[in-house]
């Protein structure tokens, strides 16, 4: 074998040994920060092999709920639908983006109209946008239903389930809209 030919082959072995280095960590250390995973989930796009999301328990909500102060639990209640996502972004990260923006906007044009309502993307790698990582105990890109009164999230659910539906559209817009609608009465 000619050494142009060897060092071809390193090079190659060395790429295949890292890409299952970063596989491996995602799937053995699924609560890492998103911060922490961005380098890694673009470079090799396993954003959609497994998803790190999950949705807070009850006792969670409630222990947040009663450490806030009454101003923050009166007033008007509305829901927020987020995509939370990284600046660079695979094929399948705008595709999750696209069709829970479709779910809310073409599912709840009443409740949009109303207030009640909203959409919004965000990119949690911009600095003002930071804190949401905490907030929601994000660990991947994540589409987040929570309910917010006065200002404030009393209660949210991880759409863990999102990932593994971006392959049948009609599943994924049920999935979502079924997470919405129970927010939505709760108001």
């Amino acid at each position: 074998m000619l050494n142009s030919q060897r060092v071809t082959v390193v090079k190659f072995t060395l790429l295949i040994l890292a890409i299952a280095v970063v596989a491996y960590m995602a799937i053995k250390t699924p609560t890492r920060p998103v911060r922490e995973m961005n380098s890694a989930i673009a470079a090799s796009d396993l954003s959609g092999a497994t998803s790190a999301s999950q949705s807070i328990s009850s006792a969670q909500v409630a222990h947040q709920a009663s450490n806030q102060d009454a101003s923050a639990t009166s007033g008007p209640v509305r829901v927020i639908v987020y995509y939370f996502h990284m600046t660079a972004r695979c094929e399948r990260c705008i595709r999750l983006e696209e069709w829970a923006k479709d779910a809310v906007l073409d599912g709840f044009p009443d409740a949009l109209k109303a207030g009640r309502l909203e959409w919004r993307a965000v990119d949690v790698e911009k600095p003002e946008n930071d804190h949401f990582i905490d907030d929601y105990q994000l660990t991947d890109k994540s589409v987040v239903v929570a309910q917010i009164r006065g200002g404030k999230s009393t209660r949210y659910k991880v759409l863990k389930d999102t990932w593994l539906l971006l392959d049948d559209k009609r599943a994924f817009l049920k999935y979502v809209r079924s997470g919405v609608r129970e927010y939505l009465l709760g108001t």
